[in-house]
């Protein structure tokens, strides 16, 4: 087997996997307690099963809060980071973007897109 074969073949394995999901967008700007001023989602508990992302408690946190995952809009490839800072009820594969992450890769007025989704 040659080098750049084998090469080749490792990277495709350990490429970190996309799935593709849906994704709305919520505003968190009027809720103190769960606004930030960077890119944020809840994700729904089949993605972070997917995605294996590791779930559990430390204290009174759940592990997953804090994981990062790249969001690339299907459509203009566009492109952010955000972080998981909650788990939504969106249901199947489902994404709900923070409005600032939203407005970086789509147009508000849109209101759902499809999005691939891949942990960092």
């Amino acid at each position: 087997m040659s080098k750049i074969l084998l090469i080749t073949m490792l990277v495709f394995i350990l490429q970190p996997k996309e799935y593709l999901c849906r994704a709305t967008w919520y505003d968190t700007s009027r809720h103190k307690k769960i606004y930030r001023e960077h890119s944020t989602a809840a994700v729904s508990n089949d993605l972070i099963r997917d995605l294996n992302i590791k779930v559990g408690k430390i204290g009174k946190e759940t592990s997953y809060k804090g994981t990062l995952l790249i969001v690339t809009n299907n459509d203009n490839k566009k492109t952010d980071t955000v972080e998981i800072t909650d788990v939504s009820g969106g249901g199947s594969r489902h994404i709900d973007l923070s409005l600032t992450s939203f407005e970086k890769i789509s147009k508000k007025g849109v209101g759902i897109i499809k999005v691939s989704v891949r942990k960092i």
